[in-house]
């Protein structure tokens, strides 16, 4: 049984079929030095899941979010500060495009004041993030 229809010869399915299969190759790959093969199994397995959303019609800001994030992938897995902060930001593009998603198909704030753990989680995830850009911005410093 595949998610979409058409079995294992739909695009759909072999698209997320492909993606999978980089995942398990860049697991397999984690010990190795940096390479482009490396690059190029943990770049495909999220950019095949952006193609997936574009190929189904997926809005826009998704595929555009899943491509960031691959692009941020191919730059964190190469060494040195310059490949560092292109991740970087990379996945600042890419997390806007996703708070840019979420808050147009979403519930938006009415879902954090439905139920109170909520805005409970909602503040803890706002500290965290504030303390990792604490943090982060330490080991950037005056380069950006």
């Amino acid at each position: 049984m595949m998610p979409f229809a058409g079995g294992i010869e739909a695009n759909a399915n072999a698209t997320l079929l492909f993606s999978f299969v980089a995942a398990v190759i860049y697991a397999f790959a984690l010990d190795m030095p940096p390479k482009w093969t490396r690059t190029a199994a943990k770049t495909l397995a999220v950019a095949l899941l952006a193609v997936l959303a574009a190929m189904q019609g997926g809005p826009l800001l998704l595929v555009a979010a899943l491509g960031l994030s691959a692009i941020g992938d191919a730059f964190l897995s190469r060494d040195g500060e310059k490949a560092f902060l292109g991740g970087l930001a990379s996945f600042l593009a890419g997390h806007i495009a996703y708070v840019a998603l979420f808050s147009q198909s979403g519930g938006g704030l009415g879902l954090l004041s439905a139920e109170s753990w909520r805005g409970v989680i909602a503040l803890a995830m706002a500290v965290f993030g504030i303390v990792m850009l604490a943090a982060l911005w330490r080991r950037v410093g005056p380069q950006l």
